[in-house]
């Protein structure tokens, strides 16, 4: 989601449940909390900060034609 999303769909401030994609290349759940950040006379600017989540659940990732594009082994 970008930035100017959260605003939009009013995520600032709360957090959300999401997954990111290790440098690695693999994909985990974590705790997303955005805020929204801004000086005096300062464009809208924005602070997450990102927590990894251990779980034993499985995800299955599909793209946008149904097929299966990446999965979680536990």
């Amino acid at each position: 989601m970008y930035s100017s999303q959260y605003l939009w769909y009013g995520c600032v401030m709360q957090t959300r449940m999401v997954f990111g994609r290790h440098k690695s290349g693999h994909i985990f759940p974590m705790k997303l909390w955005v805020e929204q950040i801004s000086g005096n006379n300062a464009a809208v600017s924005f602070m997450g900060v990102c927590q990894a989540v251990s779980t034993k659940d499985n995800f299955i990732f599909v793209d946008a034609t149904g097929l299966c594009s990446y999965f979680t082994a536990g």
